[in-house]
């Protein structure tokens, strides 16, 4: 379980790495089908900033967090880290 919960924050670090470069990029960006269907309105949005820290930049630090957790077995600290994201999710 714990190499499984690894696995996915590494994935979640990847992710969001692409959604920071999308975050600073002022090209065309590679998510671009036609003129609904665009991830660079969203990250371009004043809501991709929490203040002056862009969402992405956020999300890479909370993996991270979560897989060196993993990687201590600290499940009860895991779990606590993970619940605001879990919450965040259900509004």
């Amino acid at each position: 379980m714990r190499i499984l919960l690894l696995v996915l924050a590494l994935a979640g670090v990847v992710v969001s790495i692409l959604a920071l470069r999308v975050h600073y990029d002022t090209g065309t960006e590679p998510c671009s089908i036609n003129e609904k269907w665009d991830c660079g309105v969203v990250n371009h949005s004043p809501y991709s900033t929490i203040g002056p820290i862009p969402v992405a930049a956020i999300g890479i630090a909370g993996y991270l967090a979560l897989a060196g957790l993993s990687l201590a077995r600290r499940r009860g600290w895991l779990l606590i880290a993970s619940l605001p994201a879990s919450a965040s999710r259900s509004i």
